[in-house]
């Protein structure tokens, strides 16, 4: 009797092992059905169309056309940037390019309280872009410390370099008198003697050179011990300061590296885009990186070594296919980035 049983169970078995191996062909055959069906690629670049880091979109771009001719890659501004990109995430297959933007969406904080979007998910993070504290010599400040109740700008912008400064100051409690008007106005103050200084993350040189000339400036470091308080302040809102460094000779009259914060740069997607298209997005960008590198200066170091960067900076988690990415080429993607479809 006992033996029957145990046949039983083993037939019993062997039958719904079977209807697992034949449910996970189904779901396999569905999804390359989908693959197959889709021709086009939606590229929402995360920026206007006179943005200078359309270079890099136009340089990924180029990969995909080369190492994805069958797909169709059609390239869309986003004159609200990446907010715009993500509203809009169900009608884009690639969204660039802030990533800072892209995980509070994913957490649902700040800008995105109340309304996370959990089916966000990382490709690859291309560099950390860093952000200057410029001030001008004649006020005597030393530190980012000192800024405190000084008349201070945001270079003129409100994006995500002053969101993070502004960020950044408040976890450090320094309370400077943050103003936002436009860059011309802020130029103007700074030029007469009103402003303390401004941030900056894409130097425009030849105004900097002119402010330099006529009120010589200075970049302020941030120590890691600021970077790791704001970190601990922030901890699991997407909103992160991963350590950056303004080279020497980044601004008029800069003499020596600085370290600072930076913004998290790259592209990611949605989590329901077939496993195989975002590992073929992932891996084309890797077999083009030395055209991709070369296509923005202030990050073709860091490119190069995007697998790398992506895995140590990353703020949420990778899609399934990019994971597939990873694995492939060597790197062991730790378990926070896994995605929750993979847990």
């Amino acid at each position: 009797m006992r033996q029957k049983r145990q046949r039983g169970f083993c037939f019993a078995g062997i039958i719904g092992l079977l209807l697992l191996v034949m449910s996970g062909a189904v779901l396999s055959c569905k999804e390359k059905v989908k693959i197959e069906k889709q021709t086009k690629i939606n590229f929402a670049t995360g920026l206007t169309a006179d943005d200078e880091m359309n270079a890099l979109s136009r340089a990924v771009i180029r990969a995909m056309e080369k190492r994805m001719s069958q797909f169709d890659v059609v390239s869309i501004e986003n004159m609200g940037g990446t907010s715009e990109a993500i509203q809009n995430i169900e009608r884009y297959d690639l969204c660039g390019i802030s990533l800072d933007e892209a995980a509070q969406a994913y957490y649902g904080s700040f800008a995105w309280k109340g309304r996370p979007h959990p089916q966000l998910r990382v490709l690859c993070v291309m560099g950390i872009l860093p952000v200057a504290f410029l001030v001008a010599k004649d006020t005597g400040i030393k530190s980012i410390s000192e800024l405190k109740g000084k008349f201070y700008g945001n270079g003129g912008k409100e994006d995500m370099a002053d969101f993070k400064a502004a960020k950044l100051l408040e976890a450090l409690n320094i309370k400077s008198r943050w103003n936002r008007e436009s860059l011309a106005a802020q130029v103007d103050l700074y030029k007469r003697g009103r402003l303390a200084g401004f941030i900056q993350s894409r130097p425009n040189k030849p105004l900097l050179s002119e402010c330099n000339e006529r009120r010589p400036f200075t970049v302020l470091e941030v120590l890691e011990s600021g970077l790791t308080k704001a970190n601990q302040r922030y901890k699991g809102s997407g909103l992160t300061f991963p350590q950056a460094v303004i080279k020497a000779g980044a601004y008029p009259g800069q003499e020596k590296s600085v370290s600072t914060f930076g913004l998290v740069m790259g592209y990611y997607t949605k989590q329901d885009l077939p496993s195989e298209v975002a590992y073929r997005l992932t891996k084309a960008v890797w077999q083009e990186v030395w055209d991709v590198s070369a296509s923005y200066g202030p990050l073709e170091q860091e490119i190069i070594g995007f697998p790398m960067l992506t895995l140590e900076y990353s703020p949420f988690p990778l899609h399934r296919g990019a994971v597939r990415f990873y694995d492939e080429i060597g790197l062991n993607v730790p378990d926070r980035l896994l995605p929750p479809e993979m847990r």
